[in-house]
């Protein structure tokens, strides 16, 4: 039981369907964040470099203060090499999570490991380990690292501080102080990172419920509620953009009017709840067929239904539409009550055009419409094309 809290309380992390985005975000976080710390190194490390010379001026270079100059210049250069890996890293957008954590760590355990390094120093001279401390809180609240991983290069870089430590300081009242004390923000930073950590696993989690109802509210905005396939809504922006493209690469763009034969006495003898399942089925052929060639079907009103063809001509659209109709026929749904067959049938109308300034969306509907009436005032069951 206690196991199970502490490794709950240890192991944070997204849900395993984001995780994968959730922890590529976080390294472009990091990354960004990592480019700005090694500039900011830079230029810190330079200046103390400078200081250190103008103060001591040759001194710098004896044996006791060597100590500091190699530090600064050991920053100095990591620091570039860090920043310009940072910088290809990000030109070339790595793909792998175990290089993208592999480089994160390097990183922050160099960081904490040469605030480590400058604190032991110290000991020669102040006593102090202000720059470790600094530097454990510093890493901390700059970087999103999952809080496993954080623990571990904190454990492995105090106990090599504590190691050298004891080698180095020869006062055991400083010697215990810095110790506890350096352990002492040590678990209180840890405890930090993971609460910035946890918040941002949060916050991330919360804005993709967010992102999902939204997309699902965009679905039922332009879904229709009873068969499943888009909407009037859908249509006019589908048919809108459709026209738009043709017009743009001039190329033909045909739509197809279906309507179910004498549906009011269907749902007159038969009710509206067989109305409504008879739509279903209708609807599911019209989609089923048009995803097949990448049409776009949608119930334009009642029985009727709409189809849009971009790039394809008169005789494509035809054929297409005769095989709409034999499958619908072929769903054998009794109808008795109908005039032209004892099942469901539809009426089809068809017009293909290539999209110019003269012509306009509204015509190429009112075209297809008539169609559709040429088809219904025939023996219906059949389909008609204009264009």
């Amino acid at each position: 039981m206690i196991l199970q809290k502490l490794k709950k309380f240890i192991l944070i992390s997204a849900p395993d369907k984001y995780k994968e985005e959730f922890r590529r975000e976080n390294f472009e976080i990091n990354l960004a964040r990592g480019k700005t710390i090694s500039k900011v190194y830079i230029i810190m490390e330079i200046i103390m470099l400078l200081m250190s010379i103008i103060d001591m001026g040759n001194q710098v270079f004896k044996v006791h203060n060597m100590s500091y100059t190699v530090m600064y210049g050991l920053m100095i250069i990591s620091m570039i090499v860090f920043l310009n890996v940072f910088q290809k890293v990000e030109n070339n957008k790595i793909k792998s999570t175990k290089m993208m954590r592999t480089l994160e760590i390097t990183f922050l355990v160099f960081l904490v490991l040469w605030g480590a390094g400058i604190s032991i120093i110290d000991q020669l001279h102040y006593g102090q380990v202000i720059v470790y401390i600094a530097g454990i809180i510093f890493i901390a609240v700059a970087v999103y690292l999952e809080p496993i991983f954080v623990l571990i290069i904190y454990i492995f870089v105090h106990t090599v501080f504590i190691v050298g430590l004891f080698y180095v300081q020869k006062c055991n009242n400083i010697l215990f102080g810095n110790i506890i004390n350096s352990s002492s923000v040590l678990v209180i930073s840890w405890y930090i990172s993971r609460m910035l950590f946890k918040n941002r696993v949060k916050e991330f989690s919360n804005r993709k419920i967010i992102e999902q109802q939204n997309k699902e509210l965009e679905r039922l905005s332009y879904t229709d509620a009873l068969t499943g396939i888009y909407n009037r809504y859908k249509f006019d922006e589908v048919l809108e953009n459709a026209w738009e493209e043709s017009l743009v690469q001039k190329k033909p763009v045909s739509m197809i009017l279906l309507d179910i034969d004498s549906f009011k006495q269907y749902n007159d003898n038969y009710g509206h709840q067989a109305g409504d399942e008879s739509l279903k089925e209708v609807a599911k052929v019209i989609s089923q067929y048009s995803k097949k060639i990448e049409a776009i079907a949608s119930r334009y009103g009642g029985e009727e239904f709409a189809i849009i063809l971009p790039n394809t001509n008169r005789e494509e659209v035809y054929l297409f539409a005769e095989e709409i109709r034999k499958k619908i026929e072929a769903l054998a749904i009794s109808h008795e009550y109908s005039t032209v067959s004892k099942y469901i049938t539809v009426s089809l109308g068809t017009n293909t055009v290539i999209p110019c300034g003269k012509l306009s969306i509204k015509n190429f509907i009112y075209a297809a419409d008539k169609a559709l009436y040429q088809a219904k005032g025939k023996k219906r069951n059949n389909v008609v094309s204009i264009g």
